[in-house]
């Protein structure tokens, strides 16, 4: 039998009569729960965090539609993308853009998602007669010409630096924009998808799957 006054002397065991320290296996469970628990955990705290980035974004967006309401409203017309080389909203500190007058920022609006330094929101730059069928922005428009504001797109969260966006145009089909469009230029923050703002100030965060080339034209949907 191994005395008390022999065990401490091995260590195992505190002038209290209590374990001195923990052994090489159980440093390794603990460990390995932690371990566990850090594979379990950090995937939620990025979601979270992710989750709050769209949260900013949307908010940012309401905030441009609010401002392109106030400009509608000023102006008899939505917001153009340049009006005397000016663009429409402002991408780098100091700049000037149209809407200016309606947002309060002190400094450029961009989707806190898109680590890009360039990216920046874009209005809708749909131009032109594809598939046989006219597509026309809203950009520049008056409210009678948009006769679908709810179902018209004015503007979103943009990849690079350009005031207008019009990938996905030239291809796809009659129905739906270029999918080789998707993923890398829209669908890359979010989850996997990304907001927009409709003619009718409302913000959405969409899947470009998700998306109609009628979307994208101030021309009312064919029958």
């Amino acid at each position: 039998m191994i005395h008390v006054d022999e065990e401490r002397a091995r260590g195992g065991w505190s002038a209290g009569g209590r374990r001195g320290g923990f052994t090489l296996i159980e440093l390794l469970v603990v460990i390995a729960v932690i371990a566990i628990l850090a594979s379990i955990l950090f995937p939620v705290f990025s979601q979270a965090r992710e989750k709050a980035r769209q949260t900013t974004c949307m908010s940012q967006l309401r905030q441009i539609g609010l401002a392109i309401g106030m400009y509608r409203t000023d102006w008899d017309c939505y917001v153009p993308k340049n009006s005397g080389g000016i663009p429409w909203l402002d991408a780098v500190p100091g700049g000037r853009g149209l809407l200016d007058p309606y947002v309060r920022s002190g400094q450029p609006l961009k989707c806190p998602s898109r680590l890009r330094p360039e990216a920046r929101y874009a209005v809708n730059g749909w131009n032109g007669v594809h598939f046989g069928r006219p597509e026309t922005s809203p950009e520049g428009h008056t409210d009678a010409e948009v006769s679908q504001p709810s179902s018209t797109l004015i503007a979103w969260e943009h990849q690079i630096d350009a005031e207008d966006c019009e990938l996905g145009q030239r291809g796809g089909d009659a129905f739906r924009p270029d999918a080789a469009a998707g993923v890398s230029h829209w669908d890359s923050a979010h989850h996997g998808g990304f907001n927009a703002i409709w003619c009718d100030g409302r913000v959405k965060r969409m899947r470009y799957g998700d998306l109609l080339r009628t979307y994208f034209s101030l021309e009312a949907d064919p029958q």
